[in-house]
């Protein structure tokens, strides 16, 4: 609190004041306004001209301290009269820097929470609790394909797939009454185009209610895409390392066939292979119609090939009708309107190049996948022209597994099959061991995953010395093999069978400098009693693994056995 008189002059000011501003020794008739900022006296004199003249004024300000600081002050005067007449002015004073700094600190939170909302790379939208749209970001725009303006003027649902709008509104009434929820949707796009986004709604609170929710949607057509191609270029591996591998046809049938399968797979029109002889290109397999047949032979200058080979790497031109390759010499008697070729090398040496090209209008868009595809071609083509290694590198790429040598899960439902369709044609038995090996884990913390690696292959081959000749032994992966049991007479031939597993892998095995031991959990399932098809006994054969595990695991368990 002070006093000051009608000049303006600080008449008393208590303890408090002072330490507001660190005037603690404050003397003298000193002016009122010399400790206001110098910027906002004038203003200041204002006020005190009107509580001189009766009325009170509120009003905020800055003050100058002892130490030559600013703080800013909440300022009260009031006139105070003696006998009816203003005599002088009373004041007080309210420190307001912490307030001013809560407000700062607001500012600057909302702009950082704004600056998250409309930078954010996620379409967001907040709505209201009637579905109203009150914001959108940027990125709505981006994903979307529509401006900000023609964004404000629709509802959020129409953004979305007709299909998707029932679960739209019921995930967003989920969240309206204070659960998250995450599910995969699609939007419609300007022109019409749908893309898959993975939508979170996420409910907004305030004062402990819920009033509202942030719809935020993440563009994930790329990602799905990607998973499509993967799937995509998995299975069309698969198809052509089955063609490749197939047993029982000479080179030639072998490179026909991967051709055909190539063709078919790339959907091109036209396949060939094509060895470089001096200055020429004659082709020596193909697959597909063209004016070109086994045997053309084509100047190497007047080849689309002398690109090929020159850059040693994959080509792929998706329009043969633009430059430079309409021009190139070439093009004067194609019909093809894409290709894409790569080099083969046979026993380390270049040998001629692999083409595949369609004479589809505008075209053809060759993906990095496809590209993949054809090196894959090339390199099981020119293994095909190594004669004898190449049916056993195909052979061991498409069947067996690279640590043990064992059958892969490819030949061993192969021979699962057929030992199915034998033994249902003639009433036999057989039976599938699923084998596990326990703890194995502990073995690649401690010795590594050379020593876990070893193991394995000590494994592999002490269960081809135990199984019969008729019987097939196969990695599933990991640490876990089957073993097909193709002629049994009861369940007990199986149980002798993995007694013999048992005690076989309980003999001590050298790794590197040390000796582990390690045992297996056995789930057994015996055809037809345990199941009427491969894959179903398959399933019960791993059911009584487990069931082996949870029993304390170094144990055999018959699946039978769990009904029981």
């Amino acid at each position: 609190m002070f006093v000051v008189d009608l000049d303006g002059t600080i008449l008393i000011t208590n303890e408090a004041v002072r330490a507001l501003g660190g005037y603690q020794n404050l003397r003298g008739r000193v002016p009122a306004l010399q400790f206001v900022a110098a910027e906002q006296r004038s203003v200041v004199e204002g006020y005190f001209r009107m509580a001189f003249a009766g009325d009170p004024a509120d009003f905020e300000t800055t003050i100058v301290c002892a130490d030559g600081s600013s703080l800013p002050v909440a300022a009260t005067l009031y006139p105070l009269r003696r006998n009816g007449r203003i005599v002088a002015l009373g004041g007080r004073l309210r420190d307001l820097s912490m307030a001013r700094l809560g407000e700062q600190w607001l500012i600057e939170t909302e702009q950082r929470f704004r600056s998250l909302f409309d930078y954010h790379p996620d379409a967001v939208a907040l709505i209201d609790r009637d579905g109203g749209v009150v914001l959108m970001n940027r990125a709505v725009s981006e994903v979307s394909h529509y401006s900000l303006e023609e964004l404000a003027l629709r509802p959020l649902d129409t953004f979305f797939a007709d299909r998707e709008r029932k679960i739209l509104k019921e995930k967003i009434a989920h969240t309206l009454a204070g659960a998250t929820t995450e599910f995969e949707s699609m939007i419609v796009e300007r022109g019409g185009a749908e893309k898959e986004v993975l939508v979170k709604t996420v409910p907004v609170y305030v004062e402990s209610k819920v009033t509202g929710a942030y719809v935020i949607a993440k563009d994930i057509s790329a990602q799905k895409a990607a998973e499509r191609d993967a799937i995509e270029q998995s299975e069309r591996i698969r198809s052509l390392y089955l063609v490749a591998a197939s047993a029982g046809r000479t080179t030639a049938e072998q490179i026909q066939a991967t051709l055909e399968a190539g063709k078919k797979l790339l959907s091109c029109s036209f396949a060939f292979i094509a060895e470089k002889e001096g200055n020429e290109m004659v082709q020596r397999y193909a697959a597909g119609e063209s004016a070109f047949g086994v045997g053309h032979r084509r100047k190497l200058s007047e080849s689309y090939l002398r690109h090929v080979l020159a850059q040693r790497d994959i080509l792929a031109i998706d329009n043969l009708g633009v430059e430079p390759w309409q021009s190139d010499p070439a093009r004067k008697d194609m019909t093809w309107t894409a290709l894409v070729s790569t080099p083969i090398d046979v026993f380390g040496k270049l040998y001629g190049a692999v083409c595949f090209a369609t004479e589809a209008p505008g075209g053809y868009h060759f993906r990095e996948s496809d590209k993949d595809l054809v090196r894959l071609i090339a390199a099981l083509c020119g293994s095909a022209l190594e004669r004898l290694t190449h049916e056993e590198r195909l052979g061991t790429l498409a069947f067996y597994d690279g640590l043990t040598g064992l059958p892969n899960r490819v030949l061993f439902d192969d021979r699962a099959t057929q030992t199915f369709v034998a033994a249902r044609r003639h009433r036999q038995k057989f039976a599938i061991l699923y084998v596990d090996l326990d703890h194995f884990k502990e073995v690649n913390d401690t010795h590594g995953h050379a020593g876990g690696d070893e193991l394995l292959r000590v494994v592999a081959h002490r269960l081809l010395s135990i199984a019969r000749e008729s019987d097939t032994v196969a990695r599933q992966g990991g640490d876990e093999f089957v073993v097909l049991q193709r002629f049994v007479s009861s369940s007990q031939d199986a149980m002798r069978l993995a007694r013999r597993i048992n005690e076989s892998l309980r003999q001590p095995i050298a790794l590197n400098d040390a000796v582990v031991t390690v045992s297996a959990s056995i789930g057994l399932a015996i055809y037809p009693e345990d199941g009427t098809s491969t894959d179903e006994l398959l399933v019960h054969a791993d059911a009584a693994l487990y069931k082996a595990k949870d029993q304390g695991r170094d144990c055999t368990v018959l699946f039978e056995t769990l009904a029981k």
